[in-house]
């Protein structure tokens, strides 16, 4: 568990995220979504390097799922540009999907 200060003494507390390995890329993902449209990419939080995930990566690593919880999280807050960071976690289940 991680810990850090919000502000007014509020506490943010969440276990350690280690990612499962998809290929040579690490399972940690920053979605944004732009007016309407999802924009998904690959975020190694070691180097903080962005890629942009491909249809090809999208569909082989069944990685749909992460547009479909960004919408809902865009949907909910109301707003037309947002980040969202998503981490399928090293146990390798992709149904644990855990935003961040």
């Amino acid at each position: 568990m991680t810990t850090s200060r919000t502000g007014e003494g509020k506490f943010f507390i969440r276990r350690k995220v280690l990612p499962y390995h998809l290929g040579e890329k690490r399972a940690w993902f920053r979605m944004f979504w732009v007016l309407g449209r999802v924009i998904p990419c690959w975020w190694d939080d070691l180097t903080h390097v962005y890629q942009a995930v491909s249809k090809e990566e999208e569909r082989g690593y069944a990685l749909q799922r992460l547009s479909a919880i960004t919408a809902l999280v865009a949907k909910v807050s109301r707003m037309n540009l947002s980040a969202t960071e998503i981490a399928v976690d090293e146990d390798g289940e992709r149904s644990d999907v855990t935003p961040i």
